[in-house]
């Protein structure tokens, strides 16, 4: 996309965006919209040198007001829920793969975006979704799903999906000690780590936060995951009140569960959650 391309199309988005705000909108212009955010997402995406398997991704269906929000986690990236994805498309969804800030690409500093960004970012991303498509879910993996409980969205999302909700972390009694010493900073032992200390003060807000207890939500996890404590379950089971809430625990597949052996019935299981609520 060359400059001139690049700036007729910042043009069309601020078009689409006062027509959208003025309530006179039609489905197919909010259709526009929803292309036309993707492409310029996928323009600096390739301008900053994203590989391409870690690049948003947009599945649109002209038949449908419904949309999906995928919000991958840290340590993984927008392929992770790349299947899940695809296969809500077929069940008759609209869906956008976004991709947190500095995931896929380095940073200035070497570091990765602190959690605030990533917050902020999700929710940024729910309200231009939100724009184009009349009921909006959202999926959280992991950190992602930290990230999707942080949150206050307006307008209120239809349900959520939490995969491997890391509301409580998994950490080994070394890593606590690197963490109160501060060595948790230091690059070479910070690959090491599961966490990131500062993401800490991330799930702390998470759990503080109250606005997603009435919201339909399927929640669903492994009980062998290496990176989630199994707090995270009994925390949201005794927190989410809404009857459509179904909560699932599979017995192994760790962090990734939702890709392996279980991925049918995780898949199967979200496509009837949606069509519920």
């Amino acid at each position: 996309m060359d400059q001139n391309t690049a700036e007729t199309l910042n043009k069309n988005i601020w078009e689409l965006h006062r027509l959208v705000e003025s309530g006179g909108a039609t489905v197919r212009a909010r259709q526009m919209l929803l292309r036309a955010l993707a492409q310029q997402v996928d323009y600096l995406e390739e301008a900053t040198q994203v590989p391409e398997e870690e690049r948003a991704f947009l599945l649109e269906r002209e038949d449908s007001r419904s949309g999906v929000l995928l919000v991958h986690g840290t340590k993984g990236s927008v392929a992770d829920l790349r299947p899940l994805g695809e296969g809500l498309f077929e069940a008759g969804h609209s869906v956008y793969g976004m991709r947190l800030p500095s995931v896929g690409i380095p940073t200035a500093t070497g570091l990765p975006s602190p959690w605030e960004s990533y917050r902020e970012e999700v929710n940024n991303r729910f309200t231009l979704f939100s724009e184009c498509c009349k009921q909006v879910y959202v999926v959280g993996h992991g950190f992602g799903a930290t990230l999707v409980l942080m949150q206050n969205f307006k307008p209120r999302p239809e349900g959520l999906i939490l995969l491997a909700p890391a509301v409580h972390a998994r950490v080994s009694r070394k890593q606590r000690i690197l963490m109160a010493l501060g060595l948790d900073r230091l690059g070479f032992l910070r690959k090491k780590m599961r966490w990131r200390s500062d993401v800490f003060d991330g799930m702390d807000a998470a759990r503080k936060n109250k606005s997603w207890s009435r919201i339909p939500t399927f929640v669903a996890a492994a009980e062998d995951d290496e990176r989630v404590d199994p707090r995270s379950i009994g925390f949201l089971r005794s927190r989410l009140t809404h009857h459509r809430t179904v909560i699932e625990t599979f017995p192994s597949g760790g962090h990734r569960f939702h890709l392996g052996d279980a991925q049918q019935k995780v898949h199967q299981g979200i496509i009837d959650f949606l069509e519920s609520t």
